[in-house]
């Protein structure tokens, strides 16, 4: 298992520190929150670096990464991919297009929801099996 998949009950850097694997793929390390999960599309809170499974509705803003493990606890710490490709949690979802939040926890859609788009991330093939390819190229709601 690869480093950024590694799971802290006890905090090993700085909230906020970030590091990219041997592929070029940026991660940064972030506090969990109850029901995460491996895949998850989340919300990073700029003060505090606790994540937010993603859902659209709401006044949403700020960076937005993949959870690469279970952060499913406060007391749980770990890395969000923000830079490269990776794999998210998703609903049916053409090829080569924009990604909206979605009503799902942690997942993303095709469908345009008006001020959901996530800025800077897309898909790179068809899904139906709510495991997406995807690039980020440092995510972000407005």
């Amino acid at each position: 298992m690869a480093w950024y998949n590694d799971i802290d009950t006890v905090r090993k850097f700085p909230l906020g520190h970030r590091h990219r694997d041997l592929t070029g793929n940026e991660y940064m390390y972030c506090k969990g929150v109850a029901s995460t999960v491996a895949e998850d599309v989340v919300i990073i809170n700029t003060v505090t670096y606790a994540i937010v499974r993603s859902l659209d509705g709401g006044t949403k803003i700020g960076p937005v990464g993949v959870a690469m493990g279970a952060l499913d606890a406060a007391t749980d710490f770990g890395w969000v991919q923000i830079y490269g490709k990776s794999t998210a949690d998703s609903a049916t979802v053409a090829a080569d297009v924009q990604l909206y939040l979605t009503s799902t926890a942690g997942r993303v859609d095709d469908a345009d929801n008006a001020g959901d788009a996530i800025i800077g991330m897309v898909s790179l093939a068809a899904d139906a099996t709510n495991s997406l390819s995807v690039w980020l190229n440092y995510p972000h709601l407005n």
